[in-house]
Formats: structure tokens, sequence, C-alpha cells
């Protein structure tokens, strides 16, 4: 089946391609009629547009993939399914999508860049003589005394003599690199709103795949998206508010100089509103940067609107009001992300059956240890030889380990908390069981907590602090305290919440398992205190 369906894939994958061949010889209209003949220019725009078309054909070959995966996970009871060709080809896809993407960023980079070029090409180019009728040389005198701007008009606003004449040359240079630039922030904007989808696809993989292996990968690839989300923001944000200030510094002078101060102060306003709300709103969604392009955009095309119909360009104003009409925003409420590491732990509490449950076709599996993560189980003995099964009283589950003494131990159970594992011990010694120990695994590390209880008794001059690394105690952080160490004092040192002292260490481990099982990527660390005693004579 597997291999029926990644043939499937690999059809319509070659279809795809084979699509792309047709859309080369298409050419989009360019955005100025005048590269209409830039072999540079075209080939650039077909180019683009062939790999939109194979970025649309993988985007479907993922969404089919992720839907293929989920419907034979969900049709297999038993979960025999390989989850690593699935994963390792979405992966690959998500990878082919990413490069494709980047590639066509820089393929728009040169396309703006060549427009850009052309724009600064004209600045300074001299008219065209136009040729004259004899009713247009019959006009010539009246045309003389008219306003510069009703002699020559264009679409574009800042094309208008008004801007040349009025601004300095590097002033005027820049607010065409500007307007160029404002392109590329379009582009730009929305790739952040594609990395953020990725990275949405990969968190909700990352939080229901059953693999650890798997599990592993999405976490690096999430994280190797949020960086690269970081840079998008930070470029998106740089571009954006050198086009909002260029441009209105430039407009401002112009609406300054021809005292036009009624439209000044009403922009002024409106800019100061648009500020006010983006500050308002910054922390909340995924994309600070995102949203200000988003809310900044038509209050910036309001302004050139408006600024067209006070300086009478008719034209300029028509087309940046087409322009506004078809403006299509990006959504920036996007959800912030954040990614728990999860610990794929088996916690299993003991249970009772046949004695002769653990035999030779179903013998006792090893002590699975775990890099990342705590886990408690308890001890039932250790011998020189392998025991008869019967000994164990049908307890279950069973983990055998040798020592370095090549002693055999038996080890039951799997507990999240000291407190789980000392109950269960107490369980243990009604059913019969004469020394049950607890011990412990933490990050790898094995402990036997019956030793540290009789190194930390009452008399003991260690006591034992929870730090927490914490800005401030949430709710949650709260409710552990209060729930796992009501009558320890809670005081703020530095960067830290501090909760103690403790004279058990049993206390503080449980205390330190509850915090991190209620959020793993929490940052807590057990501190020893050594108390000084004055000796008597």
């Amino acid at each position: 089946m597997r291999r029926a369906r990644r043939e499937i894939y690999i059809t319509f994958a070659a279809l795809a391609v084979a699509i792309v061949g047709i859309f080369t010889v298409v050419a989009q209209e360019p955005t100025y009629s005048a590269l209409e003949y830039n072999d540079e220019y075209l080939s650039l725009k077909r180019e683009n547009e062939s790999l939109l078309i194979v970025e649309d054909s993988i985007t479907s070959l993922i969404a089919s993939a992720r839907h293929d995966f989920r419907a034979e996970r969900d049709s297999l009871s038993d979960k025999v399914i390989d989850i690593d060709s699935f994963s390792s080809y979405i992966i690959d896809l998500e990878q082919q999508l990413f490069d494709l993407r980047n590639q066509r960023g820089d393929i728009i980079s040169r396309i703006n860049t060549l427009e850009q070029e052309w724009v600064l090409s004209q600045m300074f180019a001299p008219d065209i003589e136009e040729t004259t009728t004899e009713e247009d040389a019959t006009n010539e005198e009246s045309e003389e005394h008219a306003a510069p701007s009703a002699i020559r008009q264009h679409r574009n606003l800042i094309d208008n003599a008004i801007f040349r004449e009025s601004l300095l040359a590097s002033e005027y240079e820049e607010l065409q690199r500007a307007a160029a630039m404002e392109q590329e922030v379009e582009a730009m904007a929305s790739r952040v709103v594609e990395n953020y989808r990725s990275m949405q696809r990969t968190h909700d993989d990352y939080n229901t795949t059953d693999n650890e292996q798997v599990a592993d990968s999405l976490y690096t690839l999430f994280y190797e998206l949020q960086a690269k989300a970081e840079s998008l923001d930070s470029e998106l944000e740089r571009n954006w508010n050198k086009v909002l200030d260029t441009k209105y510094y430039s407009y401002g002078y112009i609406l300054e100089k021809d005292y036009h101060y009624a439209l000044l102060d009403s922009s002024t306003e409106d800019l100061t509103d648009m500020k006010l709300r983006c500050s308002m709103e910054d922390g909340i969604y995924a994309s600070d940067a995102l949203m200000h392009y988003a809310i900044g955009k038509p209050t910036l095309l309001d302004h050139e609107i408006a600024v067209a119909r006070e300086l009478k360009f008719s034209e300029a104003a028509d087309s940046l009001e087409q322009r506004r009409y078809e403006l299509t925003l990006p959504d920036y409420h996007l959800e912030p992300l954040t990614l728990v590491r999860r610990l794929f732990i088996d916690y299993e509490p003991i249970t009772y059956g046949p004695t002769n449950f653990y035999n030779a076709s179903n013998p006792i599996p090893k002590v699975k240890v775990y890099e990342r993560g705590t886990i408690y189980r308890i001890l039932l003995g250790a011998f020189r030889t392998k025991q008869q099964m019967s000994i164990f009283k049908g307890v279950q589950p069973l983990y055998i380990e040798q020592d370095d003494r090549d002693y055999y131990q038996y080890f039951v159970g799997g507990f999240a908390t000291r407190l789980e594992a000392d109950e269960a011990v107490l369980a243990l010694r009604e059913r019969g069981f004469r020394a049950p120990k607890v011990f412990r695994w933490r990050d790898g590390e094995m402990m036997d907590l019956s030793l540290e209880d009789e190194e930390n008794s009452e008399d003991s001059p260690i006591r034992y602090m929870i730090a927490i690394s914490a800005e401030e105690m949430d709710q949650t952080i709260r409710e552990v305290i209060a729930t796992y160490a009501p009558t320890k004092m809670v005081s703020r040192r530095g960067e830290s919440i501090v909760v103690g002292t403790f004279t058990s260490r049993k206390e503080a481990d449980d205390l330190y398992d509850e915090l991190r099982r209620s959020n793993p990527l929490l940052n807590v660390e057990i501190t020893e205190i050594e108390l000084h005693t004055q000796n008597q004579e």
C-alpha cells in the first residue's frame, strides 16, 4: 500500500513538472511597460510563475501525505505503521517547499531590483518631445500658463514632477527606493505567514506523534522555523519602518511647502493613531512586525490618496483608490506558538496477575533508562542468581537489571513522583514484601533514595531549597506550592522564586517533580545548604 502511494506521489510530482514546462512559455505582464523588452525581467517573471506552480503541487502532496498518514494510523488498531517513512517523506517535502520559497524570494528580489533600476534611470531623463498639431500650436500660449501638474500627470504618484522638483536629488532617490521596497515588504509579509503555517503544522505533528525519534526531529525543525521567523520579523519590521519614514517625510515636506496644513495635521493624527493601535497590540500575536504592516499599510494608502487629491493628481488618486479597493492584507491574528518538550516516559502503576506471567516466551524486560525526565521504580530485591517468578507473587510490571556486582536487581512499576512511589511501597509491604526500596532515575542517572533518606535525618545539618527560574509566579506554580509545600516560605531572590527550606530531601523532591510535571520547560533546581553549628566544649 505504501509503495503504491509513493508511486502516486511521484506521478503527481512528475505531472507538476510537466505543467511547469508548459507554463514557462507564458509571460506575466510586466509591472512597467518599458520592461516588456527586457529579456532578464521577462525570464524572471516566467520562472517565478513556474516555481509557484511547483510550490502548489508540493503543498498538495504534503496535504495528501498527512491525510493518508492519519487515515492509515486510525484504521490500524495495533498501530503497526511505518511512522519513520511517513515522517521522513513529509519532512523532505517540507524542506523542498522551504528551499523553493527561498528561491522564489530571491527571484522576486531581483525583479524588484530591475524595476527599481528602471525607475531610477528615469528620474533625470529628459521629457520626450511630443509631435504637435496645428491645433496644439494654437494652444501653446495657454498651456504655458497652466499648472505643471496639469501639463502631464502620472498614475504613479511619486512620478509626478512636483516630487522631483521639490525634493533634493538624494531625497527623491530615497523615495523611489522606498516605493520599490514596498513591493518587497508585501512579499516578505506573505513569507512570514507561510513560515508560521509551517511552524503550526510542525507543532501539531509533534504533539500527536507517538514516536520519540520523529518527535525529536520535529522539535528540531520547529525551532529552526522559529529562528527563521525571528529573522523574517526583524527584516520586515526594518524595511516597513523605512518605507513609512521615507514616504511620510516626503509627503509632509511637499504639503508643508505648498501650505496644505489641514491635510498635514490630519495625516499626523492618523499616523499617531496607527502607531497607538500597534503599540496596544504589541506582544499579543505571533508576529508584531506582521501586525504593524497589516495595520499600517491601509493607513499609508489612505494618506497617499488624500495627498493625490489635494495636489490635483486625479489619475494617481484613481490608481491608488483602485489599489486600496483590491488590497488584500495578511491575517496577523496568529496565536503565538510554544512547543513544550515532551517526555516519552511510560509511567506504570503496579498491578497483580498470575505468577507465571513472565516465562521463557515472555521474559522480564530490562530496565528502560530515559535520557530526559524523572521516573521512580521500586526495588523488590537483589540476588546473585535469577529467581523463580513465584517469589514475586504476580506483581507487574517487572524489570531486571544487573548492578556493578553482577547481582540481579528486580524492579517493579514506574511512577512520576516520589509520593506515588512511597504509596506503592506501603501497598507492597501489605502484600508481604519485606523491604521494597524506592529508586529514582533523573535524566538517566540512578539513585537509591533509601540511602539518601538515611543520610538526611532531622538531625542532619543539611537543608534543601527549591529555586524556580521565572519572571513571575503564575497560577500553576502557586497551586503546586500550595499543595506540596503549604508551610514553606516563598521569596524572590534575583531572577528566581525560592521555596524552603526543607529538612527532608523527599519533600524537596516531591515539589521538584510536580513543578517539572506541570511544566517540563520550567527551570527548577534543588540546592543543598549546610547549617554551621558551634562546637560545644
